[in-house]
């Protein structure tokens, strides 16, 4: 939505939400656990990466083990999953409150593109 209020060409609307979204599922930490460190504030920007760590943990926690917690013998089988490096010490609600709050600011953000865009 803001991508739209900010381009208002189609083309470079079209453009640009590509490249904002492929860079947002990548750095969520679904599909890429291991992103460079120069790069690695780019996941706390991603909307992915807060609603799949809330989702997994109201999924799994009190079910699965935290990785962290268990022995080097029995914490082999955290290791290369998608449980290796998730930690349980943050609350759902949390998550959801991050969430929240990129909601409002980005919609704020579309107020003042569209304020902007409609004076030019």
């Amino acid at each position: 939505l803001l991508i739209g209020a900010w381009f208002l060409n189609m083309k470079r609307a079209q453009s640009a939400a590509t490249v904002v979204m492929l860079t947002i599922m990548l750095a969520g930490g679904f599909f890429v656990r291991d992103i460079p460190v120069w790069m690695s504030w780019i996941q706390y920007v991603s909307y992915i990466m807060y609603a799949w760590n809330a989702l997994v943990t109201i999924h799994l926690k009190g079910r699965v083990l935290d990785c962290a917690d268990l022995a080097e013998t029995e914490g082999a089988a955290c290791e290369n999953t998608l449980l290796d490096g998730m930690s349980f010490n943050v609350s759902v609600g949390e998550y959801i409150g991050i969430l929240l709050a990129m909601l409002v600011i980005l919609r704020f953000c579309v107020y003042l593109a569209l304020r902007v865009g409609a004076k030019e």
